[in-house]
């Protein structure tokens, strides 16, 4: 995947608060020191990943993944590979291998990259050294699709956004459950 649109697509991405205004500065640190950041090989200082909020079709629950290596529930996405020819192409990619879901819109309230982050990954999962997921998420609308759990997905299940901070996940989604609710909840007041 070419690293120019990967820059220019981080570039253009206006952060939400202080955590995703950090992590486009990381990301940007990093796509200026070259290499091949695309590949889930390189390892310093890491690379590339995309992933997906799923939203439920009155856009009230979050569709999350247990995670088969790391055991807890996480929002779907994963490496880039070398077929991708963009980081919305590698979200959906992952929808479809993960959950069987294909065809997925975006709300007109969260198109294009709805968040970045930036996650530590450590040394010997899947063999590797430790490194940094530069993660690029985007939002999208599960209609009358059922989910089936495959590939790194253990489980699969909806989640209420408004209980987020009950669940057995990482911060991440936490952040990125009340950041879903300010953005829905804005946008129904314009209306």
């Amino acid at each position: 995947m070419d690293l120019e649109q990967i820059s220019a697509l981080v570039r253009a991405h206006h952060p939400r608060d202080e955590t995703d205004k950090a992590a486009k500065e990381v990301q940007l640190q990093a796509l200026g020191l070259g290499g091949d950041l695309s590949a889930k090989h390189c390892f310093e200082p890491g690379h590339f990943t995309a992933s997906v909020f799923v939203l439920s079709a009155d856009h009230q629950r979050m569709l999350l993944i247990r995670h088969a290596h790391f055991d807890f529930w996480l929002q779907p996405g994963g490496h880039l590979d070398g077929g991708d020819t963009s980081l919305f192409f590698s979200a959906k990619r992952e929808l479809s291998e993960e959950l069987g879901l294909v065809g997925l819109e975006q709300p007109g309230w969260a198109t294009g990259v709805f968040d970045l982050d930036v996650h530590a990954i450590p040394a010997g999962h899947k063999g590797q050294p430790a490194h940094s997921h530069f993660d690029v998420r985007f939002v999208f609308v599960c209609g009358d699709q059922m989910p089936v759990a495959a590939s790194d997905a253990k489980d699969v299940a909806w989640f209420s956004l408004q209980g987020m901070e009950q669940e057995n996940t990482d911060e991440s989604v936490r952040r990125a459950a009340h950041r879903l609710i300010l953005a829905r909840d804005e946008i129904g007041h314009l209306r």
